[in-house]
């Protein structure tokens, strides 16, 4: 296998997986939240 083909299929692999991933547990959008707002 040349190494083209190689990086077009890690790529594919890759993106099957991120979005499974995605679609089970939605990525943060806003950052993390402050202590200060975690204590109330």
């Amino acid at each position: 296998m040349d190494r083209d083909h190689f990086n077009i299929s890690v790529y594919c692999l890759v993106c099957e997986q991120y979005r499974a991933i995605v679609a089970d547990r939605p990525l943060r959008r806003h950052g993390l939240r402050r202590r200060s707002a975690m204590r109330r």
